[in-house]
C-alpha cells in the first residue's frame, strides 16, 4: 500500500478560524465557562497547525476584559453628614473627648462606606472634619489658626498625630476655663462696691457733680416773685401791727393814712434818739 502519510502540504481555501472567547464576569461560575470556552478555541487551532501553517492563539491573558473597579464614593453626602459631627462638651476629659469625636466620625466612614478610602488618600479632609466639630467657637478657632502654621503643617495630613496633639490642646483649655469660670463666681459672690475713677468713688464723683450741678441751677435761676416766698418785713404794720405785711399793703389802711402813719413813726424815732442822746453823754467819763 502506498504511504500517505507524507507531506500533504500548505492547506489552501481553510474555513475560518474560531474567534477567541472573552471575560467579562466575576464569579466563579463564569470563570469556568469561559475556560471551558478557551480550551475549545485552543483546540480548534491546534488542529489547523501543519508544518508550512500554524495559526495565531491568543494568550488567556489577552482574552480578559480589561474594566476599572467601579467607585461608589460619594463625597458630597460625606460631607454633609460630616457636617452634624460635634465634640461632646459633657464629658470631663480631654482625651475622652477626643475619642468620642473619633469614633463619630469612623461611625459616619461605615455608614457611607469610605473608610479604607478616606484613610488611604484623603487623611486632609478627615482633619478637616475633626476641626469643624470642635467646641466652643473660640477653641475651634485657635486650632485652625495654630494647624495653619508653618511648625504645625505636619499634623494637617496625619489624623493619628494631629489627634494626640488636639488631646494635649484641649487638656490645657479646659484648665484655663475652669480657672476662669470659679473667678468668675469669686467676684460674682462679692458684695458689689462703688467702683473708683481717678482715685475717687464712683459715688463721690456722683455726689460732687450733683452738688455742682445744683449749684449753677441755683446762681442761674431768677430771684422769685411770688407775695407767698417773699420775706418778712422788718417792721410790723403801723396800722393793725401784723408781722405780714407793711402799712402800704394793709387792707385796713384809708387812702393816704399809711403815708401819714409812717410820718408820724418816722418823727418818734427822731425824737426818741434825741432824748437819749443828753443823757448819754454826760454820764460818760470826758478823757483829757
Amino acid at each position: 500500500m502506498e504511504d500517505m502519510s507524507g507531506d500533504l502540504g500548505a492547506i489552501m481555501n481553510a474555513p475560518a478560524l474560531p474567534k477567541p472567547p472573552r471575560y467579562k464576569g466575576s464569579s466563579m461560575q463564569e470563570r469556568r465557562y469561559f475556560l471551558r470556552a478557551y480550551y475549545t478555541y485552543f483546540h480548534a487551532l491546534k488542529a489547523f497547525q501543519t508544518e508550512h501553517n500554524r495559526p495565531f492563539v491568543k494568550t488567556v491573558g489577552s482574552c480578559i476584559e480589561q474594566a476599572k473597579k467601579t467607585a461608589f464614593e460619594d463625597y458630597a453626602a460625606l460631607d454633609v453628614a460630616m457636617k452634624k459631627l460635634s465634640v461632646d462638651t459633657k464629658l470631663v476629659e480631654a482625651e475622652s473627648r477626643v475619642n468620642r469625636l473619633q469614633a463619630n466620625m469612623y461611625k459616619i466612614l461605615e455608614d457611607h462606606n469610605m473608610v479604607d478610602v478616606m484613610f488611604d488618600r484623603e487623611q486632609k479632609k478627615l482633619v478637616k472634619y475633626l476641626v469643624a466639630g470642635l467646641e466652643p467657637a473660640t477653641f475651634r478657632e485657635e486650632i485652625q489658626r495654630r494647624i495653619d502654621q508653618e511648625q504645625n503643617k505636619r499634623y494637617k495630613s496625619n489624623v493619628i498625630e494631629f489627634s494626640k496633639w488636639l488631646t494635649q490642646l484641649l487638656a490645657s483649655f479646659m484648665v484655663w476655663k475652669k480657672s476662669i469660670l470659679s473667678q468668675n463666681e469669686s467676684q460674682k459672690s462679692r458684695p458689689p462696691g462703688p467702683a473708683r475713677v481717678g482715685g475717687a468713688t464712683a459715688a463721690n464723683s456722683q455726689s460732687v457733680s450733683g452738688t455742682a450741678k445744683a449749684a449753677g441751677a441755683t446762681s442761674a435761676s431768677p430771684p422769685p416773685t411770688d407775695t407767698s416766698v417773699r420775706k418778712k418785713p422788718r417792721w410790723p404794720c403801723l396800722k393793725c401791727q401784723s408781722n405780714d405785711h407793711l402799712v402800704k399793703d394793709c387792707p385796713l389802711v384809708q387812702p393816704g393814712e399809711a403815708k401819714q402813719l409812717v410820718e408820724e413813726f418816722r418823727a418818734a424815732r427822731a425824737n426818741k434818739f434825741t432824748t437819749q442822746s443828753p443823757s448819754t453823754t454826760s454820764a460818760a467819763p470826758m478823757k483829757r
